[in-house]
């Protein structure tokens, strides 16, 4: 069996090799100074090494344009008809030499002239500084004058600079990398401080709460982020409990019921009439599938879904529901055409639960109407009942809220109703309000966001 090819593996950079030691490198504040020793390490290094390249290139020129100067003394003293041999040296251990085009010397002073080379190239024993700049001598013509310079006083002084920086810097990144760790741990000290208070809260309910540090930065707002999500948290779990233990008395009124008139119709077969206790459950079925409907429909709520995007006729569904056969019979006369865009279904269901909750609680008359304000699209129902108290107007909204007798569950209302119609109206953008309603009894008034098309 042939051996499977593998490809090699990549080269591992340094940088790469970096991020895994820093990733494995225990502890955040660990690996934050390890970041500084290095970023101060690499930098300090660099910085030096320029600064040594940078001293050595100033003085360099510097000695190269003396020498320029200089030789171009030189071409003016040549220039007014000073001989070759009368030019002077410019300073002891300079050289200057003078040749022809074709590269034979005339001349050269101080002491023998070494191998013209390169800028800074190294000779033998020594480095030095060429320049050369051409002249006219009128007695030999062209030349090209070479100024030679020594550079052992440059390279001893950048030497001593550099053994400097090999001592310095390495001790100034200790003292960064201690620095560091120092000022690191006194910023992390906080956030040590808030897990331990965060360990120590064992639920969302309790009345702990982080410490925030006392100076206004990251970290306190980070704590004043986590306290906020703490107490959305408790009021959550608050209205959970509370949801569910409502729920569950709610739910066993009609399952006592129920069993109740099933076990009074088995223990007295000969006095209760099988019709009569087969319509007494099935109203308690139909009050329990409405329960349960209404207990969905709101946890569908909860969950925050996107909100539907098709076009809906407001007025369409309120003249719909309200052909219904009710006890009474509701006035849509002030019923306008509406337009507005979300979902069908949830849509409905409030338009229904208002309507059933204003003939659950008129005498008499109900009259709902539709209409477009200068913002928003606005659903209005009033009924002739016993009206709602201004103190309670907030939380006829509320889950499982009955004001008094008149609203009741003998009415065939759990509180869940106008619960959901305030939750599907915040779905939607809008809001939901009571009040005093023309008709002597209560106003439920619902107000939704205008389609921007139809508003334009």
């Amino acid at each position: 069996m042939a051996n499977e090819a593998h490809e090699p593996a990549p080269p591992t950079t340094w940088l790469a090799r970096c991020r895994r030691v820093l990733a494995h490198a225990g502890t955040l504040r660990v690996r934050l100074t390890i970041a500084v020793a290095i970023v101060s390490g690499a930098g300090l290094s660099a910085g030096g090494a320029l600064l040594v390249h940078a001293v050595e290139a100033t003085v360099v020129r510097a000695i190269e344009d003396q020498s320029r100067d200089e030789l171009h003394d030189v071409g003016v003293a040549l220039a007014s008809g000073v001989e070759l041999a009368n030019i002077h040296v410019m300073a002891p251990g300079h050289r200057l030499s003078f040749l022809r085009p074709d590269g034979s010397m005339i001349g050269s002073f101080d002491h023998p002239t070494p191998p013209l080379l390169p800028l800074v190239a190294p000779a033998p024993k020594e480095v030095w500084s060429l320049v050369e700049v051409p002249l006219v001598s009128p007695k030999e013509g062209p030349l090209r004058a070479v100024a030679v310079r020594p550079l052992h006083d440059v390279l001893r002084s950048t030497a001593t600079l550099q053994r400097a920086l090999e001592v310095g810097v390495p001790a100034l990144v200790v003292l960064l990398t201690l620095a560091g760790w120092v000022l690191i741990g006194r910023a992390l000290k906080p956030v040590r401080v808030m897990t331990q208070d965060a360990a120590g809260i064992a639920d969302a309910t309790a009345r702990e709460r982080l410490a925030a540090p006392p100076a206004g930065d990251e970290l306190a707002e980070l704590a004043r982020t986590l306290n906020g999500m703490l107490d959305r948290l408790s009021d959550a779990m608050h209205r959970q409990r509370e949801f569910v233990s409502d729920a569950s008395h709610e739910l066993r009124s009609p399952i006592a019921a129920t069993r109740t008139q099933i076990e009074v119709a088995l223990a007295h077969p000969d006095r209760v009439e099988a019709a009569a206790a087969l319509r007494g459950v099935l109203a308690e079925t139909t009050r329990l599938e409405g329960l349960v409907a209404d207990l969905l429909a709101l946890a569908r709520l909860d969950e925050r879904r996107p909100v539907g995007d098709e076009e809906i006729d407001l007025d369409d569904l309120v003249l719909e529901d309200a052909a219904r056969a009710r006890a009474l019979t509701i006035d849509t006369r002030g019923v306008m055409a509406v337009k507005l865009r979300g979902d069908r279904k949830s849509l409905g269901q409030l338009v229904r639960n208002l309507l059933d909750n204003a003939a659950r609680h008129a005498r008499s008359r109900v009259v709902v109407s539709t209409h477009l304000a200068a913002d928003a699209a606005v659903l209005r129902v009033d009924d002739d009942g016993p009206g709602i108290p201004e103190a309670d107007r907030a939380r006829v909204f509320e889950r499982f809220t009955r004001l008094s007798s008149s609203r009741s569950r003998d009415h065939g209302g759990a509180g869940l109703g106008l619960a959901l119609v305030r939750r599907v109206a915040e779905h939607h953008g809008g809001s939901a309000r009571a009040d005093r309603s023309p008709e002597g009894g209560a106003r439920l008034e619902v107000r939704f966001p205008r389609d921007p098309r139809e508003a334009a």
